[in-house]
């Protein structure tokens, strides 16, 4: 007995011994949260009822494992303290002082909670969560256990196959896949993209969802381009071809590490420009689906403030009959501003800086792939911030370590 307290004490003392037990505490409450916020995106939540109390409590235990964690483990330096710090305050104050939008509160624990813990585990969780209540949500709808909205539009008949609209299961569809490919990397093999190009043509097909099956197919092409990069070594020996190839890195790797800035500033400047009276702005609407009119709609009726403000929306998901005064913001990026504040969209766009930077210095061309992607995507999607589309938000202060010997090399001098 004696030596099994000695033994449990060493433990206790032990830094790493405690970082692993940690961390696996804070996998268990990421995967419950992740659950939880999923299934709300699913025609489950109707039978799910008030659980308000259920996430004031999964809260109170991320907060008491961030706690320990923060104190428990190894010191940070300054820097990361101060992003801890920064991130924190941003979240919490639009939270609480005017917003009140609950992923802000959840997402700016996560990102601190994951503070680092390996994000290749946090995107396994991710990964395996999410196919999981997906299958399970889909075989739910087909059997009539939860309702299948189905949408005749003029457009195209659309399906939501259990979640609350078709883009909203098209987008988990987009997550789940950019999981995927960050876990496999280089290691992707061809007929995994061809794969991801059926699913592309699956959403396309029975959600009619543009963007979504348009981005899967993109990350489809660039993660092929990338495998193709690394079969030819031989040939990059070739003064003109070696040339062409650190050209085409160095666009590739300044575009993505700044795309979700550089896409920002397009969408919100075309939103404050939109006005009926220019036709190419109508037109430019139209292919938007309307973004920009109701993202103006937005700006004229709302002011944009440091912590934000709770805009009530009324949109078509979880039901089938259309309301009288239909007002959403789809884009990510005019929600932050409007709805989240400029403090948080401030820091989510240094967020991404960051992630991009490390994946740079780390030569990670399929991570700043996802980043592009996800900048795109966010242009025509609300889900940046919501924990139950995009994990990505929680790199930031994860370990980026990697079980892959290999990467591409880097053309960096």
């Amino acid at each position: 007995m004696k030596r099994l307290i000695k033994t449990a004490e060493k433990h206790l003392s032990d830094t790493n011994f405690m970082r692993n037990i940690l961390e696996i505490l804070y996998l268990l409450s990421f995967a419950v949260i992740l659950s939880d916020a999923f299934l709300h995106t699913t025609m489950f939540l109707k039978m799910f009822g008030d659980h308000t109390q259920l996430h004031i409590f999964m809260k109170i235990a991320l907060l008491a494992i961030i706690i320990a964690k923060l104190s428990l483990t190894d010191k940070q330096n300054w820097k990361r303290m101060l992003l801890i710090v920064l991130f924190i305050t941003c979240f919490t104050a639009a939270f609480y002082r005017r917003s009140h939008y609950d992923e802000l509160l959840t997402m700016g624990l996560l990102i601190i909670g994951a503070n680092q813990v390996s994000f290749r585990k946090i995107a396994k969780v991710f990964l395996v969560t999410g196919i999981s209540i997906t299958i399970i949500t889909m075989v739910a709808a087909q059997m009539g256990i939860i309702e299948n909205l189905i949408y005749h539009q003029s457009r195209a008949t659309r399906i939501s196959f259990g979640s609350v609209y078709p883009t909203d299961f098209s987008a988990h569809i987009v997550y789940l896949v950019l999981s995927y490919i960050y876990l496999r990397e280089k290691r992707l093999k061809y007929i995994e993209l061809t794969i991801f190009i059926g699913l592309a043509v699956f959403i396309y097909y029975f959600c009619n969802a543009r963007t979504n099956a348009g981005c899967i197919i993109f990350i489809s092409l660039i993660c092929f381009f990338l495998k193709l990069s690394h079969t030819i070594k031989e040939e990059r020996k070739n003064g003109w071809l070696k040339k062409t190839e650190q050209f085409i890195h160095r666009i590739f790797v300044f575009s993505t590490k700044y795309s979700m800035l550089f896409l920002f500033s397009i969408m919100i400047i075309l939103t404050a420009l939109y006005s009926e009276s220019s036709p190419i702005m109508v037109k430019l609407d139209n292919l938007f689906t309307y973004r920009l009119s109701l993202g103006k709609e937005g700006f004229d009726n709302y002011p944009v403030g440091l912590l934000g403000q709770y805009i009530k929306m009324t949109g078509l998901g979880g039901k089938l009959e259309h309301p009288d005064v239909y007002f959403f913001i789809d884009s990510s990026y005019t929600k932050m501003v409007l709805c989240y504040g400029l403090a948080v969209c401030t820091c989510v766009l240094l967020i991404y800086l960051l992630i991009g930077k490390r994946a740079q210095q780390r030569n990670n061309m399929y991570l700043l792939a996802i980043i592009g992607i996800i900048s795109i995507q966010c242009m025509f999607e609300h889900h940046i911030l919501e924990i139950s589309y995009n994990p990505f938000t929680l790199a930031v202060l994860a370990n980026f370590d990697t079980n892959l010997k290999e990467r591409s090399p880097s053309y960096e001098s």
